[in-house]
């Protein structure tokens, strides 16, 4: 049984692999976003929703890995994904719940994203955020050092990976869930090129 974090009066939440049948679940997480919300995740408010939902449902149409966080009920509390710049880079996008922000779930999905992107191959992962958006900044800060880039309103980090030997298996299994207890207060909602519909 999951554990409360005592800091944080929120039970630890599971972190695994998106399915089709999180459908129903990412499109009440990317509904319930507010405008400001929305613009910091993808440069603009106005998101086609239900497009955007299709597209984190499926990440495996579109040469990305995705994850779901959820709450002990069952409920879709957090989203992230990364798809390939090329053989070496993929750039992040993460989203999560308003209530659920500021309890680590954003770390929670990185550290998950960080692994399976070592196991991929890759070398780095990238995101391009908000100079205004400094819950994501300290996300990306706080896994490590990153190389930053400022251009006007947008920083562009990447962070390098841990070296991990990569595996030969990168399909997503269903039954691979990882419980991830908060280890810091960090919130979320990155831009990602191309990694989401609007």
């Amino acid at each position: 049984m999951a554990s409360t974090d005592a800091a944080t009066h929120r039970p630890p939440v599971t972190v695994r692999p998106v399915g089709p049948d999180d459908a129903p679940g990412l499109d009440t997480l990317l509904s319930t976003l507010s405008e400001r919300s929305r613009y910091r995740r993808w440069f603009t408010p106005a998101v086609d929703i239900q497009r955007a939902t299709a597209w984190a449902a499926h990440p495996e149409l579109h040469n990305a890995v995705g994850l779901v966080a959820t709450a002990p009920d069952g409920q879709v509390v957090g989203h992230a994904a990364f798809i390939a710049i090329d053989d070496e880079r993929a750039e992040v996008c993460f989203e999560v719940a308003a209530p659920w922000r500021h309890h680590g779930v954003a770390g929670s999905l990185l550290d998950e994203l960080l692994r399976r992107a070592g196991q991929r191959g890759l070398r780095s992962l990238v995101a391009e955020v908000l100079s205004e958006n400094a819950d994501m900044l300290a996300v990306m800060r706080d896994h490590g050092p990153c190389r930053e880039h400022r251009e006007g309103g947008v920083v562009e980090l990447e962070l390098p990976l841990p070296s991990v030997p990569p595996t030969t298996t990168v399909a997503l299994s269903p039954a691979a869930q990882v419980v991830r207890h908060p280890r810091r207060t960090t919130s979320h909602v990155t831009h990602a090129t191309g990694a989401a519909p609007i």
